[in-house]
């Protein structure tokens, strides 16, 4: 997001009155140089919320998801595609929206109900459609007005993480819940799959559990399972190998356990008031292959992984003090 006026290149200043945030997405070409840069207007003032995230498509397409509040419009004016999307009431809805090569608005989508929800992650196919996750309360309607419209409704009294795919034009081709007992669920992080399938990380209970999730391609719920219970745990970024085992990186504190009951069952373990960062690689089962921890005697924090075309895994994160990798 950009904040009280952003400099993307030494020609290109965007200045926002009033103060607050807004989403952007910028695009740079392969020698640095900017290309373009597109800002949804928010017509009702400044928002102080304005998460976003981005997908590139191969084509050179780019999908783009976020939250929003009151109304937001998308596309630069005098664009045929110009859209402008409400939000229920005062609460914060979603948004998804599609950008051509060049910049130019393809369609943009609310999702949203009488609470707030967020969009936290997404991802597309190689095809174009593309995935998002997040979290909604009380009920979250989705493709309105479409075949495919869908209310999701929550599970138990609490927030409850989603999951929702849209075609390469903006249609709704699927939406679901990820609810468990005993406590909210939360999706951070979407990884889309060879089989047209994903897997959704998030937050179970408060963020005291890591959440994984096998999506199958027709949106439902192939398994889910917890890291078990720790005092503060995000399951934060997802990355594929070519094999179709997938990493995990984020934080934990305390004492967190992955792959209980399985072969490869690993507790990590930090100190009384320091959390540490962690890198797991799972199967596409769910099965564990391995649990590691990244940490010292600060706080420390996995916050993206990839995977190189060797089949190594890279880790970034945010460390303080002292921190280790590899022990043991």
């Amino acid at each position: 997001y950009c904040s009280n006026g952003a400099i993307f290149s030494t020609s290109e200043t965007i200045a926002i009155s009033g103060g607050g945030v807004r989403p952007f997405l910028a695009k740079y070409r392969a020698d640095g140089e900017l290309e373009w840069v597109r800002v949804p207007y928010a017509t009702n003032g400044p928002m102080y919320d304005a998460n976003s995230f981005a997908a590139a498509v191969p084509d050179g397409t780019i999908r783009f998801t976020g939250r929003f509040r009151t109304s937001m419009t998308f596309g630069l004016a005098g664009e045929a595609t110009q859209t402008t999307l409400t939000s229920t009431a005062s609460s914060f809805d979603v948004f998804v929206a599609s950008y051509s090569t060049t910049g130019g608005l393809l369609w943009a989508k609310r999702a949203g109900g009488a609470s707030s929800e967020g969009s936290n992650s997404i991802a597309a196919y190689a095809t174009g459609e593309c995935l998002i996750t997040g979290m909604f309360i009380d009920s979250m309607l989705l493709g309105e007005g479409e075949p495919g419209e869908t209310e999701l409704t929550a599970s138990f009294g609490v927030g409850n993480a989603f999951v929702a795919r849209y075609s390469t034009t903006g249609t709704l081709e699927w939406a679901q819940k990820i609810a468990l007992s005993g406590g909210a669920t939360a999706g951070y992080s979407v990884l889309t799959l060879a089989d047209d399938g994903a897997i959704v990380a998030g937050t179970f209970d408060g963020e005291n559990n890591l959440l994984l999730s096998r999506i199958l391609p027709t949106g439902e719920i192939s398994w889910t399972q917890l890291a078990a219970r720790a005092f503060t745990f995000d399951g934060h970024a997802l990355a594929l190998f070519g094999n179709g085992d997938f990493a995990c990186t984020g934080r934990f504190r305390y004492t967190a356990t992955f792959g209980a009951g399985q072969p490869f069952e690993t507790s990590l373990s930090t100190g009384e008031y320091d959390a540490d960062g962690f890198l797991t690689v799972y199967g596409q089962d769910g099965t564990l292959r391995y649990a590691r921890a990244i940490g010292g005697t600060g706080n420390d924090w996995g916050l993206s992984v990839a995977v190189g075309p060797d089949g190594t895994g890279l880790v970034t994160g945010t460390y303080s003090e002292t921190v280790v990798f590899g022990a043991g």
